[in-house]
Formats: structure tokens, C-alpha cells, sequence
């Protein structure tokens, strides 16, 4: 048998990594079994048990978004491989559930997939959560997560507050992580020996399915994901009428010695383009907005 104090060591290893079966390979060997072997050690270190917290929602008031791999969609010319991801969203009361698949997750691609499940949701919920990738938090953080001002542009054009999870902590946005878990679970399985060879037939399968899952019967609650969402859809924001203009926002000063010439180091950095500034502008700092209108925002003053 092991003895105790060996144990003793083992519980260090453990907590720095280890593997239990890796530690009974290397010292218990043909002794005992790596089942004695295992029991030996939680009799001595018994698991701690897992306390968690259930989260109560309240009807149409947060979505959460969150991104997974996705399927590998083949080029039919070239035979060339390319991944996907998947991007889902889900009411966080309901699990009224919607996703589609992307090329890449940058802030065009999520924006746009948003724009889409809140078209698809019907409205717009007035907080929603999302993970902690770039397209959305430029500094992820517990209680102070700095979001990306085009982000932030984007939620005021829809009318929703940002709301982002705190890092390492899935079970924030629970209600995501278990739906992103169903739909690999089942649709991946259910198309694994089937080819696709655009992105617009994989997210038509997708569809297919989507409409099933929101359909099928909850155990926990004996009625559909639709069939809950009913109750809270007509207390969503309406959705605007047009989609946000894509933009991008870069922190610049007007060198006082060029009033007509400013934001000149920070904007030809961006587009290469040299943006003039009114002679007021000059030596002040301020946020350049580019879109189909570029725009200078400074405080209190916005120069088109």
C-alpha cells in the first residue's frame, strides 16, 4: 500500500498540475491498482465540493453572445479547408436560441451576427453580455472591463448597454455556454459526415436545425424555448430601422502648429488620408470616427 506521508507529497504535485494517474504510474506501479491507488488518495484528500449560484433572470432584460469553432467548409475549385466559427446568442431568461457561422470573429463579423440575431429575436434586450475578445473589450477586467469605443457605437445605435463577463468565468453567460454545448452535441454530430462548400449552405443546414432546437421541448421546464421566449418578446426594444454603419475610432491631437492639417500622424496611420481640422481644433486631443462620413469628435465639440 502507499503510505500516507507519501501521499502527503502527492497532494502537492496535484495542486501544481499533476496527474493522478501519472503520479500512480511513477510510484505505485504494479503494487496496486490505480483504482486503490485513487482511493488511497481522496480518502486522504477528498474533493471539495463545487458551490455554485443559480442566476434568476428577468424576461427580455439581457442576451448573451459568445463565439465556439465552428465546421470546416471546403472550396469546391481548389479542394482548400477553411474553419469557421460560430457565433450564438441567447436570451438569458428563455434560451431562445440563434447562431450562425462566420469566416472570423473580428468586430464585422460579430456585429453583423448580432444585428442578425436581434432581427431574428424580433428586438433588442437593454444589457448584453458578451466574452472578452477584441472585437468588443479592448481590457478585459472584473469590475472596471474598458469596451472598444466602436463597440460602444454600436450598442447606441441598438440601444443596449454592454455588460461583458468577467474573465475566466463562463458561467456568467451560462445560458450561452449551454447552448453553444447542445448545438455541438447535436447539429455538429448530425452533419459530421456531410460536406459543405459555402458558408451560405452551411448557415441554410444551421437554420434547419436552429428551428427544431427552439421547438423541442425543455425537461427542465416541460414547454419549448419558443414557447418561453412568447412571454418575453413583447417586452424587447424595437429594433432600429437600418443597420449600424460600420466605423472605426482612432484617438488623435491637432499639432498646433498645423491648425488645417490635423490629426495628420494618428489618421495617416489609418487610411493614409491627411484630415483637416478648423483652426479652433488646434493642440487639442480628440477621437477621429471613420465611416462613409468621417468625423472629428472632440469634448463637447463634433467637427465633420
Amino acid at each position: 500500500m502507499v503510505k500516507v506521508d507519501r501521499l502527503g507529497r502527492f497532494g502537492s504535485e496535484v495542486s501544481r498540475g499533476v496527474q493522478l494517474n501519472v503520479l500512480a504510474r511513477e510510484h505505485a506501479g504494479q503494487t496496486i491498482s490505480y483504482v486503490q491507488f485513487w482511493r488511497q488518495f481522496r480518502k486522504t484528500y477528498p474533493e471539495l465540493p463545487t458551490v455554485t449560484m443559480r442566476l434568476t433572470h428577468v424576461p427580455g432584460e439581457k442576451c448573451f453572445f459568445d463565439y465556439s469553432e465552428g465546421i470546416d467548409i471546403i472550396c469546391r475549385e481548389t479542394g482548400e479547408v477553411k474553419s469557421t466559427s460560430f457565433m450564438c446568442g441567447v436570451m438569458a431568461m428563455s434560451s431562445y436560441a440563434y447562431g450562425e457561422f462566420t469566416f472570423t470573429q473580428k468586430r464585422e463579423d460579430l456585429t453583423r451576427s448580432m444585428e442578425s440575431a436581434f432581427r431574428y429575436f424580433g428586438g433588442v434586450t437593454p444589457y448584453v453580455t458578451v466574452d472578452n475578445q477584441k472585437a468588443a473589450v479592448d481590457r478585459a477586467h472584473w469590475y472596471d472591463p474598458d469596451v472598444n469605443p466602436t463597440f460602444v457605437d454600436f450598442a447606441n445605435h441598438w440601444g443596449f448597454a454592454v455588460v461583458p463577463a468577467r474573465p475566466f468565468r463562463p458561467r456568467d453567460k451560462g445560458a450561452n455556454e449551454s447552448a453553444i454545448g447542445v448545438v455541438q452535441r447535436q447539429f455538429f454530430q448530425e452533419v459530421r459526415e456531410r460536406k459543405f462548400y459555402s458558408l451560405s449552405e452551411l448557415n441554410i443546414a444551421f437554420r434547419e436545425y436552429l428551428e427544431r432546437l427552439n421547438g423541442t421541448l425543455m425537461k427542465d421546464w416541460g414547454v419549448s424555448r419558443r414557447e418561453r421566449f412568447d412571454g418575453e418578446r413583447s417586452l424587447l426594444k424595437p429594433c432600429p430601422s437600418e443597420n449600424w454603419e460600420q466605423s472605426e475610432w482612432r484617438k488623435a491631437k491637432s499639432p498646433s502648429g498645423l491648425p488645417y492639417t490635423g490629426f495628420k500622424k494618428r489618421a495617416t496611420q489609418y487610411h493614409f488620408n491627411l484630415w483637416a481640422a478648423k483652426f479652433a481644433c488646434a493642440s487639442r486631443q480628440g477621437s477621429l470616427r471613420f465611416s462613409m462620413k468621417t468625423s472629428i469628435h472632440l469634448p463637447h465639440i463634433v467637427v465633420s
